[in-house]
């Protein structure tokens, strides 16, 4: 009589918690983020035009490169 008191709660909690992790991955299965949908990054790479401010970012990039290089070898 004593177990079925403590039964009775602990299988409504499973039960509960079945119901919820099964809601939880159909909605992951359903709702896709726009982070991760498939032509995200097609879209955001090719809808990007190189600016002037890219260029010479890139190319700041470069010369700090091949400074580092410089200093942590000797020569370029």
């Amino acid at each position: 009589m004593k177990w079925e008191k403590l039964a009775t709660p602990i299988i409504v909690g499973i039960l509960l918690f079945v119901i919820f992790k099964l809601f939880m991955a159909s909605r992951r299965r359903i709702m896709e983020a726009f982070g991760y949908s498939e032509g995200t990054m097609v879209q955001l790479s090719s809808s990007h035009v190189p600016t002037m401010e890219d260029e010479e970012e890139l190319l700041a990039m470069k010369r700090q490169i091949d400074h580092d290089l410089i200093d942590m070898t000797g020569s370029a």
